[in-house]
């Protein structure tokens, strides 16, 4: 008997001596998940704070050793710490912290807690209090402008002494929900890079995932072509997770900086082509109804071509803004009925000269009800225009174009980045009825993909957009071509690939 009370004694002592007081902490982070700031699997949640010395840690502030886990997988991460009951009484401060890449601190007040017998459930929190979904974040994005090419003095060259560039957009453009939350537009020249390289940082705020517009543009824009803006599509940037910091290589703008005014009028041929499979840009995927066409007009940034005024309407030819081209034989045309729509234009002596755009468009039977607003603006998309280079031309400067959107199916493989840019030979090749172009961009650019004929002439505009690094693959139908041999040529920051093909019917 007297051995059975020794031995409740010792169990009552032991028990009192190694007592714990268990704490149980929850937080949840099904806001950060769905934030894609913390990735399940891949990020570790873990507890820091002035308790983990006397929890059984080496040190306080530091470490992994309190990592909380989702045991069912609910969002809501959990762990329990024990105390010895001699700490019950005792305040700790501490914070969560979200462990991937880089240690991501709580951006809140030190949280606290005291030890209370005999155990302890904390209410579920909000991983830094945030429990509302925020898709968006903020991105340091450094901007590069290469100005090797049009650097220089004076008129016709960007001149340092009197010229600036800027990033323009990050302002909604397309319904984006880019916003620019800090840094300064203008560029400043980098001493340090071999070329002439321009640069400036910005902060944007936009959705995580989303492309964010924006374009280059020079000042004074008198100076510039098209008013200083860069040519072509919106040039796009993806947002990454909230905080990352990128610096985009530098790109070459489709900037032309004007030349020197003309000298006297000059005669320009405008005459455009619109094949088999041109498109119509109003309706995707869908021909451009040639057998309905009426006329095709002609806009542009010179007075001479409407100065981009008016609706895009068939009045605008009444109203001296849009030029109406034909395909009689006549005016300028040199052959009738061949799908070439011409007209001889003449520019005022005194007009600045340098790269000029413009654009055409077809006004045929029904194209209302394909779009109500500005239906004849179907040749392709907003800001991708045709330019030419205005200059003292003894004779008739002559431009021979062919219609923007033609139905040819542009591809990308994937996004892994390659190492150099390349052009594949199309397979198969010789070809019928179609053929396969593959290529390869090592860096976001404007691109285009023309065909040419034997003679050199331009038959189809394959692609003609700016578009970010990767592998595409074109798929080339030649309608209405005949066999023969034809040239298929890749442009993109001042790199060209050409290789030949054969259509055979």
């Amino acid at each position: 008997m007297k051995k059975i009370l020794l031995m409740l004694i010792v169990l009552a002592f032991a028990g009192s001596t190694f007592a714990a007081i268990p704490v149980k902490f929850s937080v949840n982070m099904n806001v950060k998940i769905a934030e894609g700031t913390f990735t399940v699997g891949v990020n570790k949640l873990v507890m820091r704070g002035s308790f983990q010395t006397d929890a059984g840690d080496a040190s306080n502030w530091g470490g992994t050793f309190f990592e909380l886990k989702d045991a069912d997988a609910d969002g809501i991460y959990t762990i329990t710490v024990e105390f010895p009951d001699a700490k019950a009484g005792t305040e700790y401060e501490y914070k969560f912290v979200n462990v991937g890449t880089s240690d991501g601190w709580e951006g809140v007040d030190n949280r606290k807690f005291t030890v209370t017998a005999p155990n302890m459930d904390i209410p579920v929190v909000y991983f830094e209090n945030d429990s509302v979904i925020d898709t968006t974040a903020d991105n340091t994005v450094t901007f590069q402008a290469d100005l090797t090419n049009i650097a220089g003095t004076g008129i016709g060259f960007f001149d340092s002494a009197s010229d600036s560039m800027t990033v323009a957009g990050i302002a909604g453009w397309d319904g984006d929900g880019a916003v620019l939350v800090s840094g300064n537009r203008n560029m400043e020249f980098d001493q340090f890079q071999e070329g002439v390289i321009y640069k400036t940082t910005l902060v944007i705020k936009a959705p995580i995932g989303g492309g964010v517009n924006w374009k280059f543009r020079a000042y004074p824009s008198a100076r510039f072509s098209d008013g200083g803006w860069d040519s072509g599509a919106n040039r796009v940037y993806t947002m990454g997770a909230n905080g990352a910091e990128v610096t985009l290589d530098p790109i070459v703008p489709n900037i032309v900086p004007s030349a020197p005014a003309i000298t006297k009028d000059q005669k320009v041929l405008f005459q455009v082509t619109i094949p088999a499979n041109a498109g119509n840009a109003k309706a995707a995927n869908t021909l451009l109804p040639y057998d309905k066409i009426h006329f095709v007009g002609l806009k542009g940034e010179l007075t001479e071509l409407g100065a981009w005024a008016g609706d895009w309407v068939a009045a605008d030819t009444a109203a001296g803004q849009m030029v109406s081209l034909n395909d009689s034989g006549k005016f300028g045309d040199k052959v009738a009925n061949d799908r070439t729509w011409s007209k001889l234009v003449t520019v005022a002596s005194g007009t600045n000269g340098g790269q000029k755009q413009y654009k055409y468009g077809a006004s045929y039977e029904g194209m209302e009800s394909v779009s109500a607003s500005t239906p004849m603006d179907n040749e392709y998309g907003f800001g991708l225009n045709h330019t030419f280079v205005l200059r003292d031309t003894e004779g008739t400067l002559e431009i021979e174009d062919t219609w923007l959107t033609l139905l040819t199916s542009v591809e990308k493989v994937d996004n892994t980045i390659p190492s150099s840019f390349t052009l594949s030979q199309n397979y198969p090749n010789p070809f019928n009825p179609t053929t396969t172009i593959q290529y390869q961009l090592p860096k976001e650019g404007f691109v285009t993909l023309k065909v040419f004929n034997s003679l050199g002439q331009e038959v189809a505009n394959v692609v003609n957009k700016t578009q970010s690094a990767g592998t595409y693959n074109v798929t080339f139908d030649p309608y209405g071509l005949s066999s023969g041999i034809y040239f298929y040529q890749l442009s993109t920051n001042n790199q060209t690939i050409t290789k030949k093909m054969m259509f055979v019917k």
